[in-house]
């Protein structure tokens, strides 16, 4: 086996010439610490305890009521918000734009792809704006993203 060695804390190759995975976490597992430590701020052990709480229900009431209707498809009823973010603001309900309310089906398109994988945090993002701007749901979903920070 050859020594590794560091070109740049983000790039190593072997002293034979091989790529070394880098050593810095991934964006999926930056995504994940910092949504752990913001639910650990605000004294949850996990974020399924989160998703339990009365804090979340409350959140999640407040969205559904707001936007009752799907802001990806606009047909179906929403029946469950996506979170776009999850900074301590967000999670906090301070600030509902990263919300979505969303219809199962539409949720299930945003989470998972074709082959039915879940998708890492930053695609099922992507996915969302992409869902979002192809819908032209932008200007409403900021709309009522506003007025629910008002309150």
């Amino acid at each position: 086996m050859c020594a590794v060695l560091t070109i740049s804390p983000s790039r190593s190759r072997r002293a034979c010439g091989v790529r070394v995975q880098h050593l810095l976490p991934g964006r999926k597992e930056r995504v994940q610490q910092q949504r752990e430590k913001a639910l650990f701020k605000m004294g949850f052990a996990s974020y399924r305890d989160y998703l339990r709480s009365p804090l979340w229900k409350s959140i999640r009431a407040a969205k559904l009521e707001a936007s009752p209707q799907c802001e990806i498809c606009s047909t179906s009823k929403a029946a469950q918000v996506h979170h776009l973010r999850y900074s301590v603001d967000a999670l906090a309900g301070k600030n509902a734009w990263p919300l979505v309310s969303t219809c199962r089906e539409c949720h299930t398109r945003i989470e998972f792809n074709r082959e039915g994988k879940k998708r890492p945090y930053y695609m099922a993002a992507k996915k969302t704006k992409s869902l979002l701007g192809r819908n032209r749901a932008w200007d409403e979903h900021n709309r009522i993203s506003e007025e629910l920070n008002n309150l």
